[in-house]
């Protein structure tokens, strides 16, 4: 996806920002100063992106008219119905554009701007893993124009199939995306907990909590295997059920050795487990449950509880203060679970498929 920067000749909070994410940007990038913007160097580059900051009522049309996806940073209520994306870190609220402290790039890192600038990426390994060259929407975002390049890139780099996971709040992205011929596959909705103060109430008599070994990866698994019912890989039925069970399995493997999440834990007695939760790590304070697994006959009988609460104090024991959980909108389950352990819905996102 090639970019073009345009650089600003003056000095503004907005305008440091474009400065600011100038180096983190590919060397395919082209830059040019707001002065030096014409007609003639959009028909010369071809960029599929413009950035700019407080770009000009005019331009924004004129970028709109010629099919360039137009990411601003400025004021949100100014820009939000004349370009495709906006960056306003002092706007606190949004469900359409990037705001917030996140973007303040004078205080974080731009590396993650990046993955919004290029709208669209290739997924190596869920390529490699299901056979199918599939893609995600990394802008988060769609208009009419960011559609058509991700259009144009999903022909050139031969994408059968793009994942888009979209706000729940964004109507225009929504809307975009159901009239593109997008299919609605799943709901993903992420729970958090603070863990400060935290202290079990529940009992793991019988049971022993440890780190899961590799000993352990043979009977994880086939816990694990069923995990993929309530997943978008098996609503979606172009996904093999074998390949959608092979993922979950490969998924709990990772976790025990390390590669995918960091930790496996599990509530055994001796060969026997009941239950097991893989953790990944997040910065020094906090960490995200992975999956979550309790054996068939032990369902219904609390011990997903006991599994999460024991996870939970060990977390607390490493200074962990905030834990974040996903789960699929399908699984009610595990829904009841996490609310009954004192997480607290976070945010509601949708997956749309197409194949093309």
């Amino acid at each position: 996806m090639k970019l073009a920067v345009v650089l600003p000749d003056g000095e503004g909070d907005y305008e440091t920002q474009v400065v600011r994410i100038k180096e983190f940007l590919s060397p395919e990038t082209v830059f040019v100063g707001s002065s030096k913007l014409t007609l003639g160097f959009l028909e010369q580059e071809l960029p599929a992106v413009v950035i700019a900051a407080n770009l000009t009522r005019e331009w924004c049309y004129l970028l709109r008219g010629m099919g360039i996806v137009a990411i601003v940073f400025g004021a949100r209520d100014k820009y939000c119905n004349l370009v495709d994306i906006v960056v306003d870190y002092k706007h606190t609220e949004g469900d359409h554009y990037f705001t917030g402290s996140d973007v303040d790039f004078t205080r974080t890192s731009p590396a993650s701007f990046v993955e919004i600038a290029e709208l669209v990426k290739k997924l190596e390994w869920d390529s490699l893993f299901f056979g199918v060259n599939v893609a995600y929407v990394s802008c988060l975002h769609l208009s009419d124009n960011i559609y058509k390049a991700i259009s144009r890139y999903a022909e050139i780099h031969d994408i059968e199939l793009i994942e888009y996971l979209c706000n729940c709040h964004d109507r225009r992205s929504v809307q975009i995306a159901e009239r593109a011929g997008f299919t609605f596959v799943d709901i993903r909705l992420t729970f958090v907990r603070s863990l400060v103060g935290f202290a079990s109430i529940s009992s793991v008599r019988n049971w022993s909590f440890r780190r899961a070994t590799k000993n352990d990866i043979p009977a994880l698994e086939v816990m694990a295997s069923d995990i993929y019912t309530k997943s978008r890989y098996f609503f979606d039925e172009k996904f093999e059920v074998v390949k959608a069970q092979e993922f979950y399995k490969g998924w709990v493997k990772k976790a025990v050795t390390g590669d995918f999440d960091d930790e496996c834990w599990c509530l055994a007695n001796g060969d026997d487990i009941g239950a097991f939760c893989s953790i990944r790590y997040v910065g020094n304070a906090s960490a995200q449950i992975g999956l979550v697994g309790v054996q068939q006959s032990f369902a219904g009988r609390g011990m997903g509880r006991q599994m999460v609460e024991a996870v939970m104090v060990m977390l607390v024991a490493k200074g962990i203060t905030d834990l974040v959980v996903v789960t699929q909108g399908r699984n009610y389950e595990a829904q009841n679970l996490y609310q009954s352990a004192g997480f607290r819905t976070k945010e509601s996102q949708l997956w749309y498929h197409k194949w093309r």
